[in-house]
C-alpha cells in the first residue's frame, strides 16, 4: 500500500519491443538510405519553433498510418511530376532528334520527401527516437505537468496514429500513478481522464482512495474536471474511518473551484 510519504522521483522508463524495433542488422543497412525528411513546427514557450528530422520510410510506414497515407501521397505526386517531366523531355527532343525508347519513371526510395508536422520539434524527436528503439524516460516532474501542457506526447501519438508508443505512454502512466505518491496520481487521474482512458483512470483513483484521499496542490485540485472528482469518488478502494474524509474532499474542491472562477472573473 503506497502512501503519499513515498513517492519515487523516477524516471520511468518504457522502451520499444523486439517486435517493434529494427534488428541491429536491418538498422546497419537501412540506416544508408535517409529518405524522408520531416519538416517540424510547433510552439516550444509560447515562440514559434521548427526543425528537421530524417527518417526511414520503412520505418514510418510501419509505425504510424497517418504518416503512411501522407508519404504515399507524396511518392505518388513526385512519380507523376517526374512523368511528366520525361513526358514534356520526350516531347522536347521528337521535335529535334529520332524516338527513342521511353523510360520509366525513376526510382523514389532515396528521395527527400517533406512532410510538415505541426508539433514541438523535441517532442516529435522523442517519437523519432522510439521508431529506432531507443528508450523513452519520464520523471515524476514531467508527468506532473501533463494536465496543463495536455499530456502533448501521448497527443501526438495518438494523433499520428502509433499505436505501439501509445500503449508503453499508457503502461508508463500506470507505473507512475502506483509509485509516483498521491500528487501524481492526482495529476494522472486528470490526464486519464481527459483522454477517456478508463483503466487507466481506476487505477489512479485508487491508488488516491488508498491514501484516504490526500489532497493534491491548490493548483491541481482546481482544474480538476468533475467527471474525474466522480471516477474517485465511485473508486471501491477508500480507506477512511468515516464517510465525512471523502465529502471532505469533495468540499475542497468545490472551495478551489470558486476561488478559480472568481478570479477569472475579475481578469
Amino acid at each position: 500500500e503506497l502512501r503519499a510519504h513515498h513517492a519515487a522521483e523516477g524516471p520511468w522508463r518504457t522502451s520499444p519491443s523486439r517486435a517493434s524495433s529494427p534488428a541491429e542488422s536491418e538498422a546497419r543497412v537501412t540506416l544508408r538510405r535517409t529518405d524522408v525528411q520531416f519538416s517540424i513546427r510547433g510552439i516550444v514557450d509560447g515562440s514559434i519553433a521548427s526543425g528537421s528530422f530524417w527518417a526511414h520510410s520503412e520505418l514510418v510506414r510501419k509505425f504510424s498510418p497517418v504518416l503512411r497515407t501522407e508519404l504515399e501521397a507524396a511518392e505518388r505526386g513526385a512519380v507523376e511530376a517526374r512523368l511528366r517531366a520525361q513526358a514534356a523531355a520526350a516531347a522536347r527532343a521528337r521535335r529535334r532528334l529520332p524516338p527513342q525508347e521511353a523510360r520509366g519513371p525513376e526510382d523514389v526510395s532515396n528521395m527527400s520527401l517533406h512532410l510538415e508536422v505541426k508539433a514541438a520539434p523535441l517532442l516529435f524527436e522523442k517519437v523519432i527516437n522510439w521508431m529506432y528503439g531507443l528508450p523513452l524516460e519520464m520523471r515524476a516532474r514531467q508527468l506532473s505537468r501533463w494536465p496543463h501542457n495536455g499530456a502533448e506526447l501521448l497527443s501526438l501519438a495518438q494523433r499520428l496514429g502509433y499505436v505501439p508508443l501509445e500503449r508503453a505512454l499508457k503502461r508508463l502512466l500506470c507505473e507512475a500513478a502506483a509509485r509516483g505518491g498521491t500528487e501524481l496520481s492526482w495529476a494522472l487521474l486528470h490526464v486519464s481522464h481527459a483522454y477517456g482512458l478508463q483503466p487507466e483512470l481506476e487505477l489512479c483513483a485508487a491508488e488516491i482512495a488508498r491514501t484516504g484521499g490526500v489532497l493534491p496542490s491548490q493548483e491541481l485540485l482546481a482544474v480538476l474536471p468533475l467527471g474525474a472528482l466522480s471516477a474517485l469518488l465511485r473508486s471501491d478502494a477508500w480507506v477512511v474511518d468515516e464517510e465525512a474524509e471523502i465529502l471532505e474532499v469533495v468540499e475542497r474542491w468545490l472551495k478551489e473551484k470558486g476561488e478559480l472562477e472568481a478570479e477569472e472573473e475579475e481578469e
